[in-house]
């Protein structure tokens, strides 16, 4: 799927096809593969200006990088992304669900 988004230049969706192939290859064990994907698609994401998408990439990005320094950062980013995103949320019932989504609670801690 990802080449044939490639070639028709549909180019949005490529970083969240990227997260799901990293979590694949951390499915199978492929940790250093995970971390080129996620590395790929998170490099995708900030070009594209995609908010939508970085938060979730730094989250996992983080997740892969243990319990280090770079851990720390990138999940403080994806705060930052995800505090970007719920301001711009006018719908007051809407920015409540976002915040509440499981992944949005995991970056917390």
């Amino acid at each position: 799927y990802l080449d044939t988004l490639g070639h028709q230049q549909v180019k949005i969706l490529v970083p969240d096809l990227l997260n799901q192939k990293a979590r694949a290859q951390v499915g199978l064990g492929q940790d250093d593969r995970a971390h080129e994907t996620l590395h790929e698609a998170v490099r995708l994401a900030r070009y594209q200006e995609s908010l939508r998408s970085l938060w979730a990439l730094l989250l996992d990005q983080a997740e892969l990088e243990g319990n280090s320094r770079a851990a720390r950062e990138l999940q403080e980013e994806a705060r930052t992304v995800i505090a970007a995103i719920s301001e711009n949320i006018s719908d007051p019932a809407l920015r409540e669900k976002f915040l509440s989504l499981p992944q949005v609670q995991r970056s917390k801690g």
